[in-house]
């Protein structure tokens, strides 16, 4: 006698109807328990989309990677003015002379956090500094060429008037950059039209000249 073939219920799913399983009628969907965050987990349905690329130092407590390409490193000149503003202006080149007092010019390189996180990481240009031979800037360029191969934090040590570097002790993964993203896209990011000074007439120079 040829074996039964198995049969299949097509009572609860597969007929059109919105009749749940036995497993998930059993769920009391009012249950506080039921939607604990232990319940939800992260799938990979979605690609994340870049909005936002700070532009900042490391955080010494968290391991970063630098962007290898040199297209994502430009040189460029900035001002922080802390009374309007946390985030720095981006300065073009016009404007850089209006306010040298309160314009720096750095190197602006792409980084990203083991979370994915990317930033923009200014370190003061060295032909362009007042201060030339700084330990400061020479160890943060030591540190942005080690962030390139190697996963590494970097913690200020004001004793030593420069940057600690310390590698990962465990592998970490590869890091994951932003994709379909490019430098200017990163910029915009980072400054947008209110974070741009583009000559002498705008108000922050105005007034760090004392002229409003």
């Amino acid at each position: 006698m040829p074996p039964r073939k198995p049969t299949t219920d097509h009572s609860a799913a597969g007929n059109g109807t919105d009749t749940p399983s036995p497993a998930l009628a059993d769920v009391d969907p009012f249950d506080p328990a039921n939607y604990a965050s232990a319940r939800f987990v992260e799938t990979d349905a979605a690609t994340a989309i870049v909005t936002m690329c700070p532009v900042r130092k490391p955080d010494k407590s968290q391991f970063i990677r630098v962007h290898p390409d040199p297209q994502y490193t430009i040189e460029a000149a900035i001002l922080e003015d802390r009374e309007s503003r946390d985030s720095p202006y981006l300065v073009m080149p016009m404007a850089a002379h209006s306010a040298p007092d309160h314009t720096k010019h750095v190197t602006l390189t792409l980084a990203v956090t083991r979370g994915g996180d990317p930033f923009l990481w200014p370190i003061a240009n060295p032909a362009m500094s007042k201060r030339s031979g700084s330990t400061w800037t020479d160890s943060a360029l030591r540190a942005r060429t080690t962030a390139m191969t190697t996963w590494v934090r970097v913690a200020p040590n004001m004793a030593k008037g420069g940057y600690d570097v310390r590698s990962a002790i465990v592998e970490i993964p590869e890091p994951v950059w932003p994709a379909g993203v490019t430098m200017r896209d990163l910029l915009e990011m980072a400054f947008g039209q209110s974070g741009l000074i583009r000559d002498e007439d705008h108000p922050v120079i105005q007034r760090l000249l004392g002229r409003i």
